[in-house]
């Protein structure tokens, strides 16, 4: 169960697309199909570096979910908030309740270009 002093930070929509694999197209190539969970979370930037005289940037973002999200999200997932994508870098790190039984939260290492 989320904490409250969490859940209260945790405004931001979010959609989280998971990939599943459909097959191979002709080329043998594997074809994603994504399907869609809604949630809020809380995106807090880790790095940013600009490449190139500012055409491109690339972002490493921290993604704070739910503590309901357990078990939905995996490190092949993409996350859009506010409309912005960003690609899951992992699996997520899953925090326990050091007070109560379960899940405390759950954090997503993600990234973001611009290139």
């Amino acid at each position: 169960m989320t904490p409250l002093w969490l859940d209260r930070i945790m405004t931001m929509p979010c959609d989280v697309y998971l990939r599943e694999s459909a097959g191979e197209d002709e080329y043998g190539n594997v074809v994603y199909v994504e399907d869609t969970v809604v949630t809020r979370c809380w995106l807090q930037p880790a790095t940013q570096q600009e490449i190139q005289d500012g055409r491109a940037e690339f972002g490493e973002y921290l993604v704070h979910l739910p503590a309901d999200i357990i078990g939905v999200i995996d490190g092949f997932a993409r996350i859009v908030v506010d409309g912005v994508s960003y690609e899951v870098s992992g699996p997520p790190a899953v925090y326990p309740s050091l007070h109560a039984t379960g899940v405390h939260h759950v954090e997503v290492a993600v990234s973001r270009s611009t290139a």
